[in-house]
């Protein structure tokens, strides 16, 4: 198979979700013995390179002058559907991948099914999300474009992938399409190895209890939630540190950061919470290791890595009863699950994990087998290789 994705930013210039998926699926399917090719945008000039085994093209943003306010994104599609023809001419694709973000495969897939490869559409957050959090913007007619062209690429793609089966009807109910005609791939990523968990040190009965949230601070991710969970949890338990990893936005009350937010609300508690910002990939790897409760009580997630991240390190998690997190983490075993915005049960969570630290690790093992079995980056690949050699290549073969 020689399958192209297109993606956002590759890494290492981009560490969004769409582009660590990307990476981890485009090795995992070289590993494979598959060969991947990757369009990317760059702040860069135009450059090529093979990475881990997979060709990334980079590319400078194609825009249409003058036109990116009312048409944003659509000199870039059409681009990236002459490079995916450029390339097939040089060796043939067997299919593409586009996200569905901001509607990047419009203008390939609009073509007749003769004129192209199979396209793979894999439905991430759409776009239309991004705007609740920005009122603003939803009446600008740039925005509304955006929609309209993410809309348009979703529906005429060949095959349509999500990672959980409530994200898949969540967004049937989105874009209009029928449920059924999108097949679920669970995400996976790199796991550390048994040797690396292993040489964690077990922490000593009297060691502190390190609580991580890991994530952007947002609304959707839960971050106030979270916030106000401190105060009654670090008054029960004074051996508690709360530390917070990820960009601050300004989505708290009163449109401040939640950093300041929390510092202006719960000052007697300032102490106990150490705000890191955004951290390097190295860093979080050690911010998971070391920590021995992971939360991130989002009001929703189409899948949720970062559990899984937390979970590969041996760790018990908690997350939201939303979205694809309860088919991520299994509730009572590896960790617990909360309603959105439930400050109450996420700190009666909190509780239960800080109390006992017997649960933590009986839950941390669980996690760790959880991640191993389920979601490694090498069983997601292997999945799309078997949906592409057995759905994609079979219903549509090979075109060009």
């Amino acid at each position: 198979m020689r399958l192209a994705i297109v993606c956002g930013i590759y890494p290492p210039e981009g560490s969004g979700g769409i582009e660590t998926y990307t990476r981890d699926m485009a090795e995992a399917l070289v590993a494979g013995g598959h060969e991947v090719v990757v369009l990317s945008r760059t702040d860069g000039e135009d450059l090529c390179e093979e990475m881990a085994g997979v060709e990334v093209h980079r590319y400078r943003m194609r825009e249409l002058p003058k036109g990116e306010r009312f048409f944003p994104g659509l000199w870039w599609s059409r681009f990236l559907a002459r490079e995916i023809d450029r390339l097939h001419r040089e060796k043939p694709l067997t299919a593409v991948e586009f996200p569905n973000w901001e509607g990047v495969g419009y203008w390939y897939v609009r073509r007749k099914a003769s004129r192209r490869v199979p396209v793979i559409t894999w439905v991430h957050t759409p776009f239309f999300e991004s705007l609740e959090l920005k009122p603003q913007l939803r009446k600008q007619a740039g925005s509304r474009f955006t929609c309209w062209l993410e809309k348009r690429a979703v529906l005429a793609s060949d095959h349509l992938v999500c990672s959980t089966r409530a994200h898949r009807q969540a967004m049937a109910g989105v874009f209009g399409f029928d449920s059924a005609r999108a097949h679920v791939i669970s995400l996976g990523t790199s796991l550390p190895g048994d040797d690396e968990v292993a040489a964690i040190p077990a922490a000593t009965a009297d060691a502190p209890v390190r609580v991580l949230y890991a994530s952007r601070l947002e609304v959707r991710k839960g971050a106030q939630t979270f916030l106000d969970a401190v105060p009654a949890v670090a008054s029960e338990f004074p051996n508690v540190e709360f530390l917070v990893a990820g960009k601050d936005r300004p989505e708290g009350p009163g449109g401040q950061l939640f950093a300041d937010y929390f510092r202006t609300a719960y000052t007697p508690f300032a102490e106990r919470v150490k705000f890191l910002g955004f951290v390097s990939d190295a860093e979080l790897r050690r911010l998971y290791q070391t920590c021995d409760v992971f939360a991130v009580p989002s009001n929703y997630e189409s899948f949720g890595l970062v559990f899984v991240e937390a979970m590969a390190w041996g760790k018990p998690v908690i997350g939201g009863r939303a979205g694809g997190m309860p088919e991520v983490i299994a509730e009572g075993e590896t960790g617990f699950l909360v309603d959105p915005g439930d400050v109450a049960g996420l700190t009666a969570a909190l509780g239960q994990l800080c109390r006992d630290r017997e649960l933590r690790i009986r839950m941390g093992q669980a996690a760790r087998q959880r991640a191993v079995g389920h979601f490694g980056r090498s069983c997601m690949a292997a999945n799309l290789a078997a949906f592409v050699d057995e759905t994609v290549v079979g219903t549509d073969g090979p075109r060009g």
